[in-house]
């Protein structure tokens, strides 16, 4: 299994844009990558612009089906520019679970 975590902040004024992009590319997601087990997305409760995604894979092919997606290249295309600076990933390793 593969963890990957996304950080990233929106500008003001842009976080409906965000979160309509964000359904979709999920919705996308859903539908094309069996090797995707989980792709959540979180806002914090007291900063709605700040964004968090979760995601889990397979293993290396499955993040790199899902880095290769056409969909993904349209989701950075539109997503980066209204974010405040370039979102942060960070690879995660499992520490426990249930």
């Amino acid at each position: 299994m593969l963890y990957v975590m996304v950080q990233f902040r929106v500008k003001e004024g842009h976080v409906q844009e965000a979160e309509k992009l964000i359904r979709d590319f999920i919705d996308n997601i859903r539908n094309n990558e069996p090797g995707t087990l989980a792709y959540q997305s979180f806002q914090f409760n007291h900063d709605i612009q700040e964004f968090v995604h979760l995601m889990c894979f397979t293993g290396e092919d499955a993040d790199e089906k899902h880095k290769d997606s056409p969909y993904i290249k349209q989701f950075v295309d539109t997503l980066y520019p209204l974010c405040e600076s370039e979102p942060r990933f960070h690879h995660l390793g499992l520490v426990a679970e249930k």
